[in-house]
């Protein structure tokens, strides 16, 4: 199947190529992992020396996969045949003093996952004419998000999904009937992460709602309204008849009925899945 992502992986590309750095944004799910892969590739084709790679908690590992893939030293002379690792403090301070060079590259995927700090050296580097490409969710606006170009992935069409559950599902071993990949395109939207869970759930039949996540509770919340509506009658004709017994009792059932509800949102709220 051919890449639907390749007209706009040539644009970025190319706007690379043109000394830009750029922020390309993608929700969730929309295959920006896949997209950085791409640009790396692409890039590398075009002679470019390219690094690539996430931060995954820990800055001073990423600093040094930098440096390594760009020959900065990651030591410092402490004495005659003596060295020693640098921090992450010189670590950034030897790599921004090496790496705006041109035909150079960094790639950060899940680039809103960054610390802050670590975005500001990033601030530092673009300032140096440093190419930059972050790979994000939409994140907040704010220091290096704001200053790179923005461009933002656009959604996968329902045939391109379509032609994916059906790769997807050979592959797996898996039947699917028209009207199954019908409703299946109905739940996955626009996202080729979900449209590949669900012919797995299928493949283990696992039963999923209409969103396409699975939710193990009942809800009652219109029971629970019905209730309150009719002790609200009981309390105002208490009220209209002048029977005090039957309007506090009219009352307390109501305060008892509001309770239930929220301690019942509560717990649905706990038992629905990631991403419900």
């Amino acid at each position: 199947m051919p890449d639907f992502r390749q007209p706009e992986i040539d644009l970025v590309c190319s706007a690379i190529d043109a000394k830009q750095s750029l922020l390309l944004i993608g929700k969730t799910g929309e295959g920006k992992s896949h997209f950085a892969e791409k640009v790396d590739e692409d890039m590398s084709a075009r002679g470019w020396v390219v690094w690539r790679g996430r931060y995954e908690g820990q800055a001073k590992s990423l600093l040094e996969s930098i440096a390594v893939r760009f020959d900065i030293p990651t030591t410092i002379e402490v004495s005659e045949g003596r060295e020693r690792p640098m921090t992450a403090l010189q670590l950034k301070k030897e790599i921004a003093d090496n790496v705006c060079r041109p035909n150079w590259l960094l790639i950060f995927d899940d680039a809103d996952r960054l610390p802050v700090s670590f975005r500001y050296w990033l601030e530092e580097l673009h300032r140096e004419d440093t190419r930059l490409l972050l790979v994000s969710a939409p994140p907040l606006p704010k220091d290096i998000f704001l200053k790179l170009v923005r461009i933002e992935m656009r959604p996968f069409e329902k045939n391109f999904l379509r032609t994916l559950m059906v790769e997807e599902s050979i592959a797996q071993g898996v039947q699917i009937s028209p009207a199954q990949l019908a409703d299946f395109e109905s739940r996955v939207g626009s996202n080729p992460a979900l449209a590949k869970r669900i012919v797995s759930e299928q493949r283990l039949g696992l039963v999923s709602d209409k969103e396409g996540d699975r939710t193990d509770y009942i809800d009652g919340t219109p029971f629970v309204l019905a209730i309150l509506a009719a002790v609200s009658i009981v309390r105002f004709v208490g009220l209209g008849l002048g029977d005090r017994s039957l309007y506090i009792i009219g009352g307390m059932a109501m305060v008892t009925g509001m309770t239930i509800k929220i301690l019942y949102a509560a717990a649905n709220k706990r038992n629905r899945r990631l991403g419900a």
